[in-house]
């Protein structure tokens, strides 16, 4: 059975594809009344972070040239579990820099909770990880 590490600092709660419905008025999936996770993923209590710095070009105005450039990110080789949740941004970053990203994952088909909280929209889980 595989192992998670997960290195955000929010439980990851995952659900059947079933127990949601695709609503296009708000494109997203909303969660049904009374779905249960399959797999609640806790926080593991230690975050993962990147490092990132702007290219920028001056005109008498500072402009973004490329955008964002990844400088860092935390060390994750010494993890233990078979999978390390990520956030997009943090995977994104190791792809940049080069780095093994074959242990990492991040949530995909994000679901929202508009049931019980009908004035707006709060993300409660998803329906799978994103490897590799």
């Amino acid at each position: 059975m595989l192992t998670f590490f997960n290195a955000t600092p929010h439980p990851i709660y995952i659900y059947r594809e079933e127990d949601s419905l695709a609503v296009p008025e708000v494109r997203k999936l909303i969660l049904k009344g009374g779905a249960t996770p399959i797999l609640e993923i806790p926080p593991s209590g230690k975050l993962l972070n990147a490092v990132q710095k702007n290219r920028e070009v001056t005109f008498d105005v500072p402009f973004l040239k490329g955008g964002q450039v990844f400088v860092a990110v935390d060390d994750y080789g010494a993890i233990a579990e078979d999978i390390v949740v990520v956030s997009a941004l943090f995977k994104s970053a190791a792809a940049a820099l080069g780095l093994d990203t074959s242990r990492l994952a991040n949530v995909q088909d994000i679901v929202y909770d508009g049931i019980n909280n009908p004035p707006g929209l709060r993300p409660v889980g998803c329906l799978s990880l994103a490897v590799g």
